[in-house]
């Protein structure tokens, strides 16, 4: 069984762009220079429509090689022998060069990702940059940092490769901490959606950032895999799917090389029957289908208990019918599209077997645009137990109920490992008897997604990481 709520209609308010904002080639940057790639190009496609937007460097075995000796270069030329204060500066004027590209990075993230242009403007952008400012003003205090007073070396050359959810604030996240740690960075953006990382490139020329300290190195997996066989590499950070990092530790398992592997493990919400509704329901669909960070895995499930459950679905339904999907470039857009074919394909065979398997799903009438990686919010009901969560990023979302905390912990556990959980209730003890049992990375409480943006993407830890202490 199927419910459908009707849309509300908004006149279009598009955000103007120029022409030339998206290049129509990119190419590799390393050592401070662009170069195109012996590996040839490949196109990046603008999920809102399906159609190509720039073709992007693709870097074989050799294009690596040569990014990893240019890295070498600018960290043992340059970047190693700066005091950290003078590191901190040039971080601080990388920064900067990104704010007064902010509008760039917004506009060429909501092309190349499909995320809604009043998120990359408001959030996305904002949070890159406090990122990056906060770690900047890390550099110089490392030895504080790590223990207190102590002297501290950087690894050497670090290869990141980006998720590619939120793109500008995955790029600032995996950089912030590699560079004022004091490693040289060769990032790997997401072959998705990589024209903002390449942005930020352009950022660190204006900014005279030495040479070889960034570079960004863009292609497909196996361009990954070479920097993972790359004897020229101190580290290796990625944050992917288990499999992916499985795969990772062991080709890096025997070498001398770290790894700083972070996988994706689904998030949930939680809500109990002393919560205010009006303000769990927002927070739910806005953490659930309107705000997906890079390092905040994403809110796969609902528990609701039982006693509120009906009602939550009423308000759940009527707030989906509110949802606007269209346009990125739209003001008024609060729902872009799924960033490839391949996520769509797989939300829409995630749904289709609940659906045969009984469930029944609310999700919104609004008219969806005839091309691109489209697919509304949905909500599931009476999904098979022993489904799986739906796949990365997908606007589907599956309810279960619950009638005691107990209960709520023990089908919690059934669902496997737990990243993150918003417990919703009026009940500090309540929230605080939860946060000890869940056993999830993080736990916030009437909220989702919320933190302070120094201790973002693991604060002082994630500097530790990159650091031979």
């Amino acid at each position: 069984m199927e419910t459908v709520v009707p849309p509300f209609s908004f006149a279009p308010a598009l955000a103007a762009t120029e022409p030339s904002i998206v290049r129509a080639r990119y190419g590799l940057f390393a050592g401070g220079t662009w170069s195109d790639a012996e590996g040839g190009v490949f196109t990046t496609v603008d999920p809102a429509t399906g159609k190509p937007l720039a073709e992007v460097a693709r870097a074989s075995a050799d294009d690596v090689e040569r990014a990893v000796r240019a890295a070498r270069r600018g960290y043992e030329k340059y970047w190693r022998k700066l005091r950290p204060s003078a590191r901190a500066k040039h971080l601080f004027r990388f920064t900067r060069a990104v704010a007064e590209r902010a509008r760039e990075v917004a506009l060429v993230q909501t092309l190349d990702a499909g995320t809604p242009i009043r998120r990359s403007r408001e959030h996305d952008v904002p949070q890159a940059l406090a990122t990056l400012f906060a770690y900047a003003g890390w550099a110089d205090k490392l030895a504080w940092a790590v223990h207190a007073g102590e002297r501290t070396r950087a690894l050497g050359v670090v290869a990141v490769a980006g998720a590619g959810t939120a793109p500008a604030l995955d790029a600032a996240c995996a950089l912030g901490p590699v560079l004022a740690a004091g490693n040289a960075a060769l990032f790997v953006p997401s072959d998705s959606a990589p024209l903002a990382a390449l942005v930020l490139a352009q950022a660190s020329l204006d900014a005279d950032l030495p040479a070889g300290v960034l570079s960004i190195v863009t292609g497909d997996a196996r361009t990954r895999a070479s920097f993972l066989d790359n004897p020229g590499i101190d580290a290796y950070a990625l944050r992917g799917s288990r499999e992916q990092c499985v795969a990772a530790a062991r080709a890096l398992a025997g070498t001398a090389k770290r790894a700083v592997l972070r996988p994706d493990t689904p998030g949930l919400v939680l809500l109990c029957e002393d919560a205010a509704l009006d303000q769990a329901i927002e927070g739910i669909v806005t953490s659930v289908w309107l705000e997906r960070g890079p390092f905040v895995p994403d809110a796969t499930r609902l528990l609701v208990q039982e006693s509120v459950l009906e009602e939550t679905l009423e308000l759940l339904a009527q707030r989906l019918s509110t949802l606007r999907q269209g346009d990125p470039l739209d003001e008024n857009t609060d729902g872009g599209p799924l960033l490839s074919r391949e996520r769509r394909d797989a939300a829409e065979a995630y749904v289709r077997a609940a659906l045969e398997d009984g469930a029944s799903a609310v999700r919104s009438e609004s008219v969806l645009p005839e091309h691109g990686f489209w697919y509304p919010p949905t909500l599931l009901r009476d999904v098979r137990p022993g489904r799986e969560a739906p796949p990365p990023c997908a606007p589907a979302l599956p309810v279960f109920s619950f009638r005691t905390l107990e209960e709520a912990v023990a089908r919690t556990a059934g669902f496997g490992p737990v990243g993150s959980a918003g417990v919703w209730t009026s009940s500090g003890q309540v929230a605080l008897y939860l946060a000890q049992r869940l056993g999830a990375e993080s736990v916030w409480c009437n909220a989702y997604e919320r933190y302070d943006q120094s201790a973002y993407a693991g604060g002082t830890a994630a500097l530790r990481a990159y650091l031979h202490t």
